[in-house]
């Protein structure tokens, strides 16, 4: 493996016929024009140059002699002061490929605390399992399904009950650690590649995503690897409708549970699962900023942190895996952001007067830079100036991480 910290040359120089890329498959980027009475921001904003170097501080590319991954890249930029999201990649070990992103909210403890925890309780588990003979491929698919769900309920519930046994030891203190970890949330987004079997595993909980650029005969598409569990999902509204029947009134306001939060799956949030008697229970002092209101809440938990486990074989058709929080999303839709990375490998933008960028090695920083502007210098001065807390009033944290698989320099 060799971790390279500059820029590293496009994977491609030419386009093969099978796998143009045509504006007719794709929708356009939005048009970056920002109206006149857009907000005033301080003296200390960044300046043209200061915006480019944040653009590219945080990017990453690793290069990989595996059988199946060749090449990752990453980067990341905050909104917050200190960054609520996070991301990982391991890839020590000969028969696993382990790598995450992670969104927190209210805070970056809990965000911190998954990374750090969570990768290595699921490594644990697949070592066992790949060590275990199966009688079938579904059985076996089936266990690395159930071993992840495993995990992410196990790591919820410790974070919970270390977080309510801070209060009883320390009952008259102020939180510590394990009590933030517990009240402020993440989405968690983990790709897992099986290289023994070829499998791909990604597991989510929360409104981070995944989404594969596949080329085939019909030419480039993206295939959604995740769900977004949020209140604009359909099957999310259902299924907490059906777990709280008699709440339909109040358990979504402003698409957010009990209008306070915006995933419907997420790590820690246990303002929104502990009981009554046990938040009656809890110092005030240990809600340092807000309390949610009990007004409304009369079946908790409102969230829970089980993940929804999709699983493919691996093809010669898979040529990359981008998975991102929303932060991302937010700007572009999965066809955008596969179409951006084709073109990125091919070097070959679109059209000529596109508002595409293709300045950026590192296919994760073109992502970001086209996310927030492209060549629209206007656009990501906008999105980009504004430092800390300014800068929530324009873009979220973003991190993304684009994963090639071999071949996708030799299409």
């Amino acid at each position: 493996m060799t971790l390279v910290g500059t820029p590293v040359s496009n994977m491609l120089t030419t386009t093969p016929s099978s796998c143009c890329i045509s504006t007719d498959n794709y929708p356009e980027l939005p048009n970056y024009i920002i109206c006149e009475d857009e907000p005033d921001y301080e003296d200390d904003d960044l300046t043209w140059p200061e915006i480019e170097a944040l653009i590219v501080e945080n990017e990453v590319s690793v290069t990989l002699d595996t059988q199946f991954v060749e090449r990752l890249d990453i980067n990341h930029i905050a909104s917050n002061q200190p960054s609520e999201d996070q991301h990982c990649f391991h890839l020590e070990h000969p028969n696993s490929l382990l790598f995450g992103v992670f969104d927190g909210h209210g805070g970056p403890e809990c965000g911190q605390l998954v990374r750090d925890l969570l990768p290595h309780k699921i490594l644990e588990r697949v070592d066992v399992l790949n060590a275990t003979p199966f009688e079938t491929e579904a059985s076996r698919i089936e266990a690395v399904t159930s071993s992840f769900q495993d995990c992410f309920l196990d790591l919820d519930k410790a974070i919970s009950e270390k977080a309510l046994a801070e209060v009883v030891s320390n009952p008259t203190e102020e939180p510590g650690k394990d009590f933030l970890a517990a009240i402020s949330g993440s989405c968690a987004l983990l790709a897992y590649v099986d290289i023994p079997n070829g499998d791909l595993y990604i597991a989510n909980t929360g409104d981070s995503r995944a989404v594969m650029g596949v080329c085939d005969e019909h030419g480039w598409h993206a295939k959604p690897m995740s769900n977004d569990h949020t209140a604009l999902n359909l099957d999310e509204q259902t299924r907490m409708h059906q777990e709280h029947p008699n709440e339909a009134d109040t358990l979504f306001s402003l698409d957010r549970v009990l209008g306070l939060l915006a995933p419907t799956r997420a790590f820690g949030d246990c303002d929104l699962k502990w009981g009554c008697e046990t938040q009656s229970n809890i110092p005030s002092q240990y809600f340092p900023d807000i309390r949610a209101s009990l007004e409304h809440y009369h079946s908790p938990p409102y969230i829970h942190s089980s993940p929804e486990v999709q699983h493919c074989h691996l093809t010669p058709s898979d040529r990359f895996l981008v998975l991102a929080t929303d932060g991302l999303y937010d700007e572009l839709n999965n066809d955008q952001i596969v179409q951006l990375v084709a073109s990125h490998l091919h070097q070959h933008p679109c059209e000529e007067d596109s508002r595409w960028c293709f300045t950026d090695a590192n296919a994760s920083t073109h992502l970001i830079r086209n996310a927030f502007g492209g060549s629209n210098q206007r656009s990501l001065t906008y999105k980009l100036a504004p430092r800390p807390p300014y800068s929530r009033g324009t873009r979220d944290d973003i991190t993304v991480m684009v994963i090639f698989f071999n071949g996708a320099s030799t299409i």
